[in-house]
């Protein structure tokens, strides 16, 4: 069991398998500006200049660097993928880092030649497409030291086994990329359209798609405010998308854990009840005092059983209480960081760079403060692009907790409102029959198998009558389980059905050693 649960959280929850699936499209979506147009603009105008041939002679040397590394590139985000879905694990994973490497070489080397070679003209700047490059430098290189860190830190990934990913986490990484594709096709639509730079098709589709909208970039034709109607449709569902399957993945962590302590209760908790059961369904001893020693271990047991109720208890607690202060530390950062970051390309004071990524992380977009130069502008689109999955988290974190402590609170209450209206008989074998709390029936079962009469015989009638309904309703539950249920859920179902078959099997040993009268006027039965 403990080997199984360190593969489910070594291969399935590996932060920095999914860290890498995040940056690389937007790697990708940050090299294709510098393809895209020139590196030299007016200091005060959208619009690219001409390239000549005096100015720009050795370009040809660069863009040949460019669409090179651009291919590596998507070579490295293919076999990235592939290997997600475990198809060749540690091939595609070199070639993944292999290819992100030559990207970040071929890139660096053509900025370096760029700005060996080439003279900027007086009243002239570098555009938007030149500082991209440094953008996708920097993811690339970044993709390059996660994926060998994650190589060598999980041993080579074990001989090829497990790609790094959950089934919800491989999703959310191809809703990223779409969400990255549809991007593209905004802002080259619009560049079309509204002849905007790559960069500021990229800024202008961000800000539609997440709802930001602060008016400075707009439609202004019939056939781009069109086009726009159907884009923002698509790609606001994109992101509503892109958040579900982040707090998808954000459970999947819940659950990791929850398994975790679930299992060690349960490596305990099974083993008290089976021993301690099997001394219930015994004959009663002859001698006092073995019998209230058995008494002492049975009350010993069951404040055991219910003490690692509550444990677990608080053990999910405090793991709700540590993911929403990690993501609160996390989303206080990035808006901390990136204020400082957007005060020193602006110029503003520390309040207003605070301002302005409050109102785009909480998507308000009052228009009111903007960003302006290009290299703002580049570093806009990416902190929104990852901006999105921190409140996202932070979202999912606050949701899970509070859903949790109002479950817990409501759950007592109801359990209260069951326990007055019952009488002690009936509420403890409603309750041992009642199959949604699995650490509970153990306790509440064994609760209802305490109870005795004053004839042994009756004693063991009542017994074998509860575990058989008790039995047959687990039995029904286990055949009704989800099949795409989890391995390690399904081996703690294999293992409490077999503890309760025993017990069950052990029971009906007991009762053919006991001569029973079962005939209608046997005293003890009227006695029921």
């Amino acid at each position: 069991m403990e080997d199984k649960e360190k593969d489910y959280e070594y291969y399935s929850l590996r932060q920095l398998s999914i860290l890498a699936g995040i940056i690389s499209p937007v790697c990708i979506l940050l090299s294709i500006p510098p393809l895209t147009g020139e590196w030299i603009t007016d200091p005060d105008e959208e619009h690219i200049l001409s390239r000549s041939d005096s100015q720009f002679s050795p370009n040809s040397n660069i863009l040949s660097q460019l669409y090179t590394g651009v291919f590596f590139l998507f070579c490295a985000q293919i076999t990235l993928i592939l290997r997600f879905f475990d198809c060749r694990i540690i091939l595609n994973t070199w070639i993944s880092i292999i290819g992100y490497l030559l990207n970040a070489i071929l890139t660096s080397s053509s900025i370096i030649y760029f700005n060996r070679d080439l003279q900027i003209p007086d009243g002239k700047v570098l555009s938007d497409e030149y500082y991209s490059t440094y953008a996708s430098i920097t993811l690339s290189f970044a993709s390059f030291l996660i994926l060998v860190v994650d190589y060598f830190k999980n041993n080579g990934l074990r001989r090829g086994k497990g790609g790094g990913l959950s089934r919800n986490q491989r999703i959310l990484i191809l809703v990223f990329i779409l969400v990255t594709i549809w991007t593209i096709v905004g802002a080259l639509t619009m560049r079309a359209f509204q002849n905007y730079t790559f960069v500021r098709g990229i800024y202008f589709s961000l800000v539609t798609m997440t709802t930001i909208g602060f008016g400075d970039l707009h439609p202004k034709s019939d056939s781009s405010r069109g086009f726009n109607i159907f884009f923002a449709s698509v790609g606001i569902i994109l992101i509503c998308m892109l958040i579900a399957f982040i707090h998808s993945v954000i459970l999947d962590y819940f659950e990791a854990f929850y398994i975790q302590q679930l299992s060690k209760i349960r490596s305990i908790g099974l083993e008290n009840f089976y021993t301690l059961t099997i001394q219930t369904f015994s004959k009663s001893s002859k001698k006092p005092e073995e019998e209230e020693s058995r008494k002492a271990r049975r009350v010993t047991t069951i404040q055991q059983m219910d003490d690692q109720e509550k444990e677990l208890q608080k053990s999910q607690l405090s793991q709700y209480i540590k993911q929403l202060s990690f993501s609160v530390i996390t989303l206080l950062l990035f808006w901390l960081l990136g204020a400082a970051i957007f005060c020193a390309l602006e110029g503003w004071d520390y309040f207003t760079g605070i301002y302005f990524c409050f109102i785009s992380f909480t998507t308000i977009g009052y228009g009111d403060i903007i960003v302006k130069p290009i290299n703002s502008v580049i570093v806009f689109c990416v902190y929104s692009l990852l901006g999105i999955p921190t409140m996202a988290y932070f979202i999912s974190a606050s949701i899970e907790l509070f859903s949790n402590l109002i479950e817990t609170h409501s759950d007592k209450i109801e359990r209260e409102r069951k326990l007055k209206c019952r009488n002690p008989l009936t509420r403890r074998l409603s309750i041992a029959l009642s199959i949604n709390e699995e650490v509970d029936n153990d306790l509440e079962l064994l609760k209802a198998l305490e109870i005795k009469t004053e004839s042994e015989e009756v004693d063991i009638l009542n017994k074998l009558l509860i575990m058989t309904e008790f039995y047959n309703g687990e039995m029904s539950e286990y055949f009704k389980a989800d099949r795409d249920d989890d391995d390690q859920l399904k081996q703690l179902r294999n293992e409490k059905i077999s503890k309760y078959e025993d017990i069950f099997t052990h029971l009906i040993e007991v009762c053919n050693e006991i001569d029973l009268n079962t005939s209608p006027n046997s005293p003890s039965i009227k006695s029921q």
